[in-house]
């Protein structure tokens, strides 16, 4: 579950308060709003009532007074509520107006709003009391969980529930009171969009979420296929005291884990425990390296991780899934999901305590089963490598799977001080967990964090694990390997520059030269359609009296023959041109080049599509010909017909050179 997880307390506190805020934010406004609501009817009638006092005739000025100031001593809430001796006959007038209805219903609103609040605090009080609970132990976070869980979505739900009739009868009410009149399409659009939000809400609620990974660039490993690696592995699990793994996965990422989630890949799918190795690592690591790498994974299979693994993983996974399918559920739903967002990130921060806890303990049961001096060397070397693969992915005269990382370290990374300053406060990347920095993970283990220590055991050259359990197997990967060299290429692709020798020979090879004749039928329907409206005026300006309507006309005849003179200057023999780096077009007074290019927008028009470049800055109009061109603008449009293929291809082959997807 890729997120963007805090790295501070501070961070997390900050985000937990301001969804919080957010939360709350629409229900105290109610609940303020329906608390003077009935104060600010009560002032308009005062004022309604001293108004048509004032505009009597039949009254002297001191009769005037003398009612203002009894009109001043009347509590009209309170007529409408408990009528006090001798009001009687004003609660009459009052009930036949309809101002008693509006003050109980006022009064009603006040008491939901309340109610809506009070849920909220409950629900948020006991929040904070179940994750304080969760830190705990394990399976006290599971259980805080699940219960604050289903508190937060019933408390979601009831609360779209009340804000729909809320809100739609407070704006009904504000509008009454601020101006003596509603808006109805304002009001039924809240309704609408309360229920549709509802409606999508409970949909997504009661729609099962697949708990399963789904992993490219992977195969599974058979015990016949791996002999060796199957009864180190089974060794490894029974000397640290859990059962084996079910399956073993090889792939592509810089990465180990396990999981008891079932894993899809092409060609196959996964239940029960799977331990997932690194290809690209295990070509790199010692065999006791990754043996404690091993060691550490097989650890979370330990006491309460493995229910951490079975019930809580899946839990949070159908929550996330759950609150990012609800936040497009419409506006309506935007206080209820940030609601849910208070309850995600307060037990983020205590899951993500527990989860560098678990990380530290997994890394003692490896230090056992190998030495802390193994585990060490192997958590500085996978960072170590996973950034030197980065780098030698960027380089094109290479293969990264078969490079020799210590040899490229020495030569790449060794030279840079500034990275191995910073290489301790980085933590391992994980689908799941949280991992506490390097340096951390070095101190628990009682090892060395320093510079020295880290590049000397990058830049030693050891056996590789691969060697020892693939030997003579290497077909094994083939299809596997042929598939990630095709993703180095996109990725290579994607990050090459037009502006070197090599960045341009790659993108040329990959985005050869497109040329497209411009649509010759458009332009001859413009052109036309100009002529006509030319003969058009010119026949009125003929027939036309007056120095005013000769001139009107005679600026309409000038105004068509300027559009269809610009039109065929622009398009008469039209040339789209488009390359890796841009598109040119003989209309246009310059390349339009895509690194300048912020994003594309592609809008329907009048016979088709119109493409829509935002440029990162502002310049000058792009067309020729443009009485416009002194104009600076950060937009250029371009609609499709014009060029002389289906418009489907067309905005297919241009997204996929703009993109740089590779075919």
């Amino acid at each position: 579950m890729a997120e963007n997880v805090p790295d501070s307390t501070e961070a997390f506190d900050a985000r937990i308060r301001a969804t919080l805020l957010k939360g709350f934010a629409i229900p105290v406004a109610l609940l303020v709003f329906f608390a003077i609501a009935p104060r600010w009817l009560e002032h308009n009638l005062h004022a309604e009532i001293a108004a048509s006092i004032e505009k009597s005739t039949s009254l002297t000025a001191g009769a005037k007074a003398q009612r203002k100031a009894r009109l001043v001593e009347i509590d009209f809430v309170r007529v409408c509520t408990a009528t006090p001796k001798g009001m009687e006959a004003l609660r009459q007038q009052l009930e036949a107006a309809g101002i008693v209805g509006q003050v109980q219903r006022l009064r009603w609103g006040l008491g939901l709003s309340a109610l809506l609040v009070a849920i909220l605090s409950g629900v948020t009080q006991a929040t904070f009391v179940l994750n304080r609970r969760a830190l705990q132990s394990r399976a006290q976070l599971i259980d805080s969980y699940r219960l604050a869980w289903r508190m937060s979505i019933a408390a979601a739900i009831v609360k779209t529930l009340l804000l729909i009739p809320l809100l739609g009868y407070g704006c009904f009410e504000l509008t009454t009171l601020a101006s003596g009149q509603y808006l109805p399409k304002l009001i039924a659009f809240i309704m609408i969009g309360g229920v549709v939000a509802l409606w999508r809400s409970v949909n997504i609620l009661v729609k099962p979420v697949p708990l399963e990974f789904r992993l490219k660039l992977v195969r599974a490993v058979t015990p016949g296929e791996a002999p060796l690696l199957w009864s180190e592995v089974r060794a490894a699990a029974a000397r640290v005291g859990t059962a084996p793994p079910d399956s073993i996965l090889v792939g592509m990422e810089q990465n180990f884990f396990v999981t008891e989630l079932a894993v899809v890949y092409r060609g196959g799918r996964t239940e029960g425990r799977t331990l997932y190795l690194s290809y690209p690592l295990m070509r790199q690591l010692s065999p006791d390296e990754v043996m404690s790498i091993v060691g550490h994974e097989l650890g979370h299979f330990l006491g309460d991780d493995t229910r951490i693994t079975r019930e809580f993983y899946p839990m949070r996974l159908r929550a996330v899934a759950t609150l990012k399918a609800m936040a497009a559920s419409g506006w309506v739903g935007w206080t209820s999901v940030h609601s849910l967002l208070f309850f995600h990130w307060s037990f983020a921060r205590t899951e993500n305590t527990t989860s560098r806890e678990r990380e530290l303990e997994a890394d003692r049961i490896a230090a056992r089963l190998t030495s802390p001096q193994t585990m060490a060397r192997a958590l500085v070397k996978t960072h170590v490598y996973t950034e030197a693969f980065a780098l030698a992915l960027a380089r094109r005269d290479s293969n990264p799977f078969d490079v020799p990382m210590a040899a490229y370290v020495r030569e790449e990374l060794a030279p840079k001080p500034g990275y191995w300053a910073s290489l301790f406060e980085k933590a391992t990347a994980h689908p799941l967990d949280s991992h506490p920095p390097l340096r951390a993970r070095l101190q628990a283990l009682q090892q060395p964090a320093t510079p020295e220590a880290a590049m000397t055991a990058a830049t030693v050259e050891t056996e590789s694990a691969y060697g020892r359990w693939f030997a003579g197997q290497d077909a094994l990967f083939t299809d596997v390997l042929v598939d990630a060299l095709v993703e180095v290429d996109r990725v290579r692709t994607a990050k090459a520059s037009y502006a070197t020798e090599e960045g341009r020979q790659l993108l040329d090879k990959q985005f050869p030269e497109v040329i497209w004749l411009g649509r010759r039928s458009s332009l001859w329907f413009v052109v036309f359609g100009c002529a006509v409206g030319a003969a058009v005026f010119c026949v009125l300006f003929s027939m036309t009296n007056g120095d005013g309507p000769r001139a009107v006309t005679g600026l309409c005849v000038a105004f068509f023959l300027a559009l269809g003179t610009i039109q065929w200057l622009r398009h008469h023999g039209g040339l789209f041109v488009l390359r890796a780096d841009s598109l040119t077009y003989t209309g246009w007074k310059r390349p339009l080049v895509f690194a300048d290019v912020e994003r594309v927008l592609t809008k329907p028009s009048i016979g088709g599509a119109t493409l829509c470049f935002r440029m990162k800055g502002k310049g000058t109009v792009i067309w020729r010909a443009s009485p416009f061109g002194w104009m600076s603008t950060r937009s250029v449009n371009l609609a499709v017909g014009l060029i002389a293929i289906p418009q489907k291809e067309a905005l297919k082959t241009i997204e996929s050179y703009f993109l740089r997807k590779v075919q």
